[in-house]
């Protein structure tokens, strides 16, 4: 699914009919509790919040299928922002490039031939990979 979000952005790659009805993956995702993004954030970084930063936003600022993004005070004062991936993604996004590199021969014949699908499938699971 979320290959297909970042697919359905890339009209350079896919003709646009078909970029047009990868965009419906595009819907609104609910964010998931930041309890569990303070934990992730903890358990990435091996020490407690109240340790690392002043103050998290009660909510986040964004959300979407990959992870959220949170308002975080540092201890020096200085606000900024923390991407915190959604729980469970990193197996799916590894399923996904899989599953695009399986079938990317059938793929590729219907991608504009200036771009390399297999290529920018690649380029997207790195991207998002934090």
């Amino acid at each position: 699914m979320q290959l297909g979000q970042a697919l359905s952005t890339r009209p350079d790659i896919l003709p646009s009919a078909y970029c047009q009805e990868l965009s419906k993956l595009q819907d609104q995702i609910p964010p998931f509790p930041t309890r569990n993004a303070i934990r992730t954030i903890e358990s990435e970084l091996g020490s407690r919040m109240s340790d690392l930063f002043a103050d998290i936003s009660p909510a986040p600022i964004a959300a979407a299928s990959l992870g959220q993004v949170y308002k975080v005070h540092l201890n020096s004062g200085e606000l900024v922002a923390i991407k915190v991936q959604r729980p469970g993604m990193a197996p799916l996004l590894t399923l996904d490039a899989l599953l695009f590199n399986m079938i990317g021969g059938q793929l590729k014949r219907f991608a504009k031939a200036r771009k390399d699908l297999l290529v920018a499938v690649n380029e997207i699971v790195s991207f998002t990979s934090f």
